[in-house]
């Protein structure tokens, strides 16, 4: 028996370069898009798990969001990056220096994914430290 620990979410926007890649990576944030987030306490009828920007709207592109100590850039091309606060006063800083560097808008009010408790597989995780354009996907 195997469990699916991601899936290709293709992107039809501007994807990210290497160089603006390695800049996230260097702030912290890590892409996540495309990982299964397994939800740790479901409410109702809501699904156990989603798939990291699988559902992620056009107006959801270009913007940022932060909750729960967790931040989130959606590229312009719809790659999904996650942070988790350090806890310092430099945080929003560095946020904010990523979101120019990509020629963002300084905006937020986005679903932040692993905002609330939920897991996703470590190892899919430590492949995307490894390689911050894993799991890129460009469709023209």
């Amino acid at each position: 028996m195997y469990t699916i620990v991601e899936s290709i979410v293709n992107f039809r926007g501007t994807p990210t370069t290497e160089d603006e890649r390695e800049m996230l990576r260097g702030f912290g944030f890590i892409h996540m898009t495309g990982l299964k987030a397994i939800v740790l306490y479901p409410v109702g009828d809501s699904p156990d798990h989603y798939f990291i920007g699988a559902n992620l709207k056009l107006s959801e592109s270009a913007r940022w969001g932060s909750n729960n100590g967790v931040t989130v850039i959606n590229t312009k091309g719809g790659e999904v990056w996650v942070r988790l606060s350090t806890g310092e006063d430099s945080d929003f800083a560095e946020v904010q220096e990523a979101v120019k560097a990509l020629g963002l808008p300084d905006n937020g009010g986005v679903f932040v994914p692993l905002s609330n408790g939920e897991n996703v597989e470590w190892v899919q995780v430590m492949r995307r430290v490894a390689n911050p354009s894993y799991g890129i996907h460009v469709v023209n």
